[in-house]
């Protein structure tokens, strides 16, 4: 027979874990501007969500019962998951009575098969929970027994059907369990509830289906439920237990933070209803830290706590649910992207609680059906349809069945703003919508509503046609757009914005002003920057400077913004030109190129001293005779010190000597092989840079 406290000391069927709707809106990096605070709001507000909506009649699915042993099969608590691997969704039940776990297999339409029930301890299975414990990829089965004070193990074989249980001691009186993998060591652990002893007790997962000993945390007076989350934001999982409170009769919660080890600090209790019986969590208030909702049996409300993010709770906010709420499951019911609470009353109904964007619910509907919810003591959602909306079912103690509610609720209309983008600065941004949908409206019947909420600092873009399907904007400046889309459906209800971030992007370019260079004075020198690039392919502007000069010359740049300037060296010395290249977001870093103008006669010693270094490195195979080879040595040697002298006539002399030795290949395609200016250097390759030097020589001191 059932306990006195059998109908609210159950399992928590789910928790639900914070996650970020699709659509909604990103956090703009620090180096954007965001525009108005109340843009998306005022964006979304276009209409109020429609309430959420079941299909009737209320189908009653049986859970299996036991003649030989109470009778009724007194179903308890109720857990979802796929026990044949055909991607529909299962029940797992308990059946306090039978002491077994009923399998409901899911035909995929929201209909289900008759149970198939399993064996765990003769009476008081209670709470029931879902995981892979063994790691074989398959669902197995958790549930606590509270008179036998264990937990029994079912492993899934994959095919609807449960191996024999396996026992593992528990302290006394445990009803609630949860599975997760509370050590991240990769194996699903378990934390059950026990009110015998008032504590919250972890049972380490082997990885191989086994458990290790319980370690327990104390907790409040007389607990009945728990749920998981990350309540401080450091990414372990903490717990959080309902407790019924059976001496004075007001409930509360404790917060248990976890070390990710599997051990948790002690607890913190936080103030709820009369007779906390079950708890739930979400993230009710968009804030991205977890809340709370718990269901109070004897003020016949739901408490929520809004979360702070450190690891603790705000004060408990009561809303009226029916008479003697057991069970609150948290879920988006309505598709507006807030999640909703959904409690199954003792009173043969179900409360539906609808989410506000600011973690307040009002109560909006209260589902009662003659012949359903025959004391419906636990209630979790799930899809069982793959309709994409959250279905109900509860288990009814009385009826030994389960209830489910199909969810027909009107959803807002989903905004798909498209993937980001990464483009160049200066192009076009092109937005497409057309991925947004509705169930009530076409695609190209909705509303359209983009809006950038977020740009670079002195920004100036603007949305092209913001109300059509598709937009487009110039990303005028190097940074992060971000754009949202909201999209309003024909019964004017409007979609969690949908956004873009865009990421412009413009590299500098690089100046190139050349190689330096050694020019004659008085001569005209050309620069060249047509080296220098942008690797975004701007068109360039240039700019060149004389960032020196020699003292006293005048000398001007001739189309300084030019690729190709040029100046007249009219004194000796160095020249240093500076070029800056700018694409039209900014300039490059400067680059600079010295060019050294020296005289006529240092001209012609430099070349004369280059060809006498090009004979030197010449091998004696490149020469007619050793004696020619010594004789334009000699010679070059005597030109270096007519130049020295600056007797300019006789070096241009001696220079054309040994011009006409070395001029064969230059002038007529090959040496010179005889007569009396047969040339002294025999190969033509020898020849070339020695001609080049003494033609150089010869030229800068030519007048």
């Amino acid at each position: 027979m059932l306990t006195p406290l059998a109908r609210f000391t159950h399992r928590l069927p789910h928790a639900t874990t914070p996650v970020l709707a699709r659509g909604a809106r990103r956090t703009a990096p620090r180096s954007t501007i965001l525009f108005g605070a109340s843009a998306l709001v005022a964006l979304a507000a276009a209409a109020a969500a429609q309430a959420p909506t079941f299909a009737t009649p209320v189908v009653n699915y049986f859970t299996g019962d036991c003649p030989a042993i109470s009778g009724q099969g007194f179903p308890i608590s109720v857990a979802t998951g796929d026990f044949n691997g055909d991607s529909m969704t299962d029940l797992a039940v308990a059946n306090y009575g039978c002491g077994s776990v009923a399998i409901l297999l899911g035909n995929g339409d929201g209909t289900f098969g008759a149970p198939t029930q399993f064996a765990v301890q003769r009476d008081g299975a209670q709470g029931i929970a879902v995981g892979d414990f063994n790691g074989d990829g398959k669902a197995d089965v958790a549930a606590c027994n509270s008179i036998g004070h264990s937990v029994s193990i079912l492993l899934g074989v994959g095919d609807g059907t449960l191996l024999p249980a396996v026992h593992f001691a528990a302290p006394f009186t445990p009803v609630a369990l949860i599975a997760r993998d509370l050590d991240a060591d990769g194996f699903v652990d378990l934390a059950v509830v026990t009110n015998g002893t008032n504590s919250l007790t972890v049972l380490k997962g082997n990885g191989n289906g086994s458990f290790q000993l319980p370690v327990g945390n104390a907790v409040g007076d007389y607990p009945v439920a728990v749920a998981a989350g990350d309540f401080d934001g450091n990414g372990v999982p903490d717990l959080v237990v309902a407790n019924f409170n059976d001496d004075t009769a007001l409930g509360s919660v404790s917060l248990l933070l976890g070390t990710g080890t599997g051990t948790f600090q002690a607890a913190v209790s936080f103030a709820t209803g009369l007779h906390t019986t079950s708890v739930d969590v979400g993230d009710f208030n968009g804030d991205g830290k977890l809340d709370v909702a718990a269901a109070n049996k004897s003020s016949n409300d739901v408490s929520v706590l809004l979360g702070n993010g450190n690891g603790t709770l705000q004060a408990a906010v009561a809303y009226p649910a029916g008479s003697q709420p057991l069970w609150v499951t948290v879920a988006d019911l309505n598709g507006d992207g807030h999640p909703d609470l959904a409690v199954s009353d003792q009173d043969r109904s179900v409360s539906i609680l609808q989410g506000h964007s600011d973690g307040t619910f009002t109560p909006v509907a209260n589902l009662a059906q003659a012949g359903a919810f025959a004391d419906p003591i636990a209630i979790t959602n799930a899809d069982f349809n793959g309709d994409g909306r959250r279905d109900l079912v509860t288990v009814n103690l009385i009826g030994d069945n389960v209830s489910v509610l199909l969810n027909t609720s009107d959803r807002v209309p989903t905004a798909v703003a498209g993937p980001d983008q990464s483009i160049h600065t200066g192009s076009v941004v092109s937005l497409d919508g057309q991925g947004s949908f509705d169930d009530n409206t076409p695609s190209a019947n909705l509303q359209f509503q983009w809006t950038i909420v977020a740009a670079p600092p002195g920004s100036t873009a603007m949305l092209g046609t913001p109300n059509a399907p598709t937009a487009a904007f110039v990303a005028d400046l190097p940074g992060t757009y971000v754009v949202s889309l909201v999209v309003i459906n024909s019964l004017g209800q409007a979609s969690q914005p949908s956004s873009v971030v865009i990421a412009s992007y413009n590299l500098a370019p690089t100046a190139n002003a050349g190689n330096d260079r050694v020019a004659l004075l008085g001569s005209s020198v050309a620069l060249d920057g047509s080296a220098s690039a942008d690797p975004d392919a701007d068109a360039l502007l240039f700019q060149w400077v004389f960032a020196s000069k020699p003292a006293g010359s005048n000398a001007v740049l001739v189309g300084a913004n030019t690729a190709n300037p040029s100046f007249t060296a009219d004194r000796a010395g160095t020249y240093e030109v500076s070029l800056v290249v700018s694409d039209f977001l900014g300039p490059s870093p400067a680059d600079v190129v010295l060019v050294v103008a020296i005289t006529g006669l240092q001209a012609a010693e430099n070349a004369v001293m280059a060809a006498l270094q090009d004979l030197n490195a010449l091998p004696p195979s490149a020469f007619t005779n050793r004696g020619n080879r010594r004789e334009l040595t000699r010679l070059l040697a005597q030109t270096l010190q007519s130049l020295e002298r600056g007797r300019r006539a006789r070096a241009r002399a001696q220079l054309r000597d040994a011009i006409e030795r070395t001029d064969g290949c230059a002038l007529r395609g090959h040496r010179d092989a005889g007569g009396p200016g047969r040339d002294w250097i025999v190969t033509c390759p020898a020849q070339a840079s020695f001609y080049a030097n003494l033609t150089a020589a010869l030229a800068a001191i030519t007048p």
